[in-house]
């Protein structure tokens, strides 16, 4: 369903604008959630958890179920109803004399994929950047979440890569989540106010967990992981006194 109803719409016709800049959810986004398929048994614990898991994604205002008879066989229904996903940033203060600002806009369900895509503007006391983002939730419609960001530094850039597979259902027996950062950029020290020193950094950052399920059912889980993080960093004096 349209974030706006009919009956809303009919009331404020700007509703039907929204409704118009709006893309509606795929198909199957909501399908790829739904934990059970044609020909199983009916499980209301599954049905709770597709309903769970579709609330938590942030794309919908509700997410409802129910069950019907049609031409003599047992059919569950999941009607789910858009939530408004666009958001815009616009952020300032001033401190001691400097202002600082930023400016972004996030879509958290791009083009009706359920991916998420954002562009940031950020100016700060030392530097500025512009920094753009890709979330896929399930990428190809499998398991599979990845990620990338991109931030171009006025002294510097950063790169964030991740992916893994995370838990999708209480009766999920495995689980993998990593991710890697790469950064250069200055680091300013101060003394007494002033700018005293300055250091090029370049760093990396990696993390990676893994996790399986002692116990894995509907019902309820048992799990235990591992997780490790790997950590770089060079930094030399390119500015003096």
């Amino acid at each position: 369903h349209d974030v706006f109803d009919s009956s809303e719409v009919a009331g404020n016709p700007g509703l039907g604008l929204a409704n118009a800049l709006h893309f509606r959810t795929r198909a199957e986004v909501v399908r790829r959630e739904i934990l059970f398929r044609a020909g199983n048994p009916l499980d209301s614990a599954r049905v709770a958890e597709t309903l769970r898991n579709l609330r938590r994604l942030g794309l919908f205002r509700n997410a409802l179920a129910d069950t019907l008879r049609l031409n003599d066989r047992l059919v569950t229904r999941v009607q789910t109803y858009d939530a408004w996903t666009t958001s815009l940033e616009l952020n300032g203060r001033s401190t001691g004399g400097t202002f600082t600002w930023s400016t972004g806009i996030t879509e958290l369900n791009f083009l009706g994929t359920g991916d998420i895509a954002s562009l940031r503007y950020r100016k700060d006391v030392d530097r500025s950047s512009f920094t753009g983002q890709g979330i896929m939730r399930r990428m190809f419609g499998t398991r599979v979440r990845g990620q990338i960001a991109y931030s171009d530094l006025s002294d510097g850039h950063q790169t964030v890569l991740g992916l893994g597979s995370p838990w999708r259902a209480f009766s999920d027996r495995n689980a993998l989540d990593g991710g890697a950062e790469w950064e250069r950029r200055l680091v300013y020290q101060y003394r007494g106010g002033f700018r005293a020193q300055t250091y090029q950094s370049r760093s990396f950052r990696g993390a990676a967990i893994a996790a399986t399920a002692l116990h894995a059912e509907p019902s309820g889980f048992l799990r235990v992981g591992f997780w490790g993080m790997f950590l770089g960093s060079l930094a030399g004096m390119i500015v003096g006194w």
